[in-house]
């Protein structure tokens, strides 16, 4: 993440539990993480959602477009002009419903946040066009093109995500209802040399309020002076005082 001076960073199948710690996924000290951890699916075990932000930027988890079952996450970028609505799927191939929860999830989201939304993540359809015959298409294939056309979303990643042996698919997917939200969309080698996925990155232009933090109020008292406030302070703590 510091190497490509990220600003917020999306992550699926982080695998963490409980007890997982958030120093174990970001640098604490750079980045503020939110996460969902696998829940209520079918499978315990892998999974998990995160969306890492960086310090000094403001955002909010919208726990109330979390679906049970679905491993979605959104947050709310502040911005000083329209808020950008961020979120991160990962869709399991076993889930036939997934899709359809997604939808559930999205048709919560706030009118005022609706032209400047942001989904990635895996979708898990390694062989789907989005053009052509729907008729010859999965059905899974057909419910993700049929979500994507009613919530008027534009899909900007080109080219291969995830490459194992000898097989090459696009399972990473980036989705926006702006064309011109996001730009510069691009395929990047892979966070990890274990990671069979590829990463992508891409650039938004956003106006962010800057917050300063006050300045902590500290006492110093005297050397001199601390026997006199030890003294009362004792004298106080023997008496009453009604308030």
């Amino acid at each position: 993440m510091e190497e490509r001076k990220a600003d917020v960073v999306a992550l699926v199948e982080t695998w963490a539990e409980k007890s997982t710690a958030h120093c174990l996924i970001v640098d604490p000290d750079q980045y503020d993480l939110f996460r969902k951890d696998r829940e209520g699916c079918r499978k315990e075990s892998g999974g998990g959602v995160a969306i890492a932000v960086k310090k000094g930027l403001q955002a909010i988890r919208m726990t109330s477009m979390e679906v049970d079952g679905l491993e979605v996450m959104w947050i709310k970028l502040i911005c000083l002009r329209p808020n950008v609505l961020i979120g991160v799927i990962y869709a399991p191939s076993y889930d036939t419903d997934v899709f359809s929860k997604l939808r559930s999830s999205m048709e919560r989201i706030p009118p005022f946040l609706r032209r400047n939304v942001i989904l990635v993540g895996d979708f898990n359809c390694p062989k789907i066009t989005w053009d052509g015959d729907a008729s010859r298409k999965s059905e899974r294939d057909r419910d993700l093109i049929l979500l994507r056309k009613e919530f008027k979303l534009w899909q900007k990643v080109i080219g291969t995500t995830r490459t194992r042996a000898k097989s090459k698919s696009s399972l990473d997917q980036l989705f926006v209802t702006q064309l011109g939200l996001v730009r510069n969309t691009r395929v990047i080698d892979p966070p990890a040399a274990s990671c069979d996925h590829l990463a992508f990155e891409t650039k938004v232009m956003l106006m962010t309020p800057k917050f300063k933090t006050k300045p902590k109020l500290i006492w110093k008292i005297d050397g001199e002076k601390t026997s006199a406030l030890d003294q009362s302070y004792h004298r106080l703590i023997g008496e009453k005082y009604l308030i």
